[in-house]
């Protein structure tokens, strides 16, 4: 059972998920802007913040799905993908496809209505597009698509997150 909460165990909790929010942002922006290498160590920093804050409600007996992950995960793709050091390209898949479960799991959840689906995937299409992108340049670059390498590597992150 998923149990969204609209309480914060602690003060110290609400600040993280501030601190996620604006690292999340700034971390965006920096993307757009151009310079990865501090976008990634924003949006690394937002992430953190957001496990903080899913560990403190796992803590209290609850999952939680916070909207703004699937940005951070995405974006976290994207800045690996733009800098292209060896193996960047295969943790980008990585960070996407979270972000493509992501949306997925907040689809089902959120939109109960074909209306109300093709809205909610309509405002997150960039993160497939991304994904796209990016397999068609590994293939491109001569990099195996295989299991091994595409696989999650950190099983431990979607025990934080949800419960399968």
């Amino acid at each position: 059972t998923i149990t969204f909460f609209m309480f914060f165990p602690s003060n110290r909790d609400l600040n993280a998920l501030e601190q996620a929010s604006c690292h999340s942002n700034t971390g965006i922006a920096l993307l757009r802007a151009g310079r990865n290498e501090e976008a990634l160590n924003s949006l690394r920093q937002s992430e953190a913040s957001l496990r903080q804050m899913a560990r403190a409600l796992t803590a209290a007996g609850a999952t939680w799905l916070p909207e703004n992950l699937y940005k951070v995960e995405a974006g976290l793709g994207e800045a690996l993908r733009r800098r292209g050091q060896p193996g960047d390209h295969f943790a980008s898949y990585r960070y996407f496809a979270r972000a493509v479960n992501l949306i997925e799991q907040l689809r089902a959840r959120a939109a109960t209505t074909p209306a109300l689906r093709a809205g909610h995937f309509g405002q997150r299409s960039w993160v497939y597009d991304r994904l796209l992108e990016l397999l068609l340049e590994m293939r491109r670059k001569g990099l195996p698509l295989v299991p091994q390498e595409l696989g999650e590597t950190e099983p431990s992150f979607w025990a934080l997150f949800l419960a399968f």
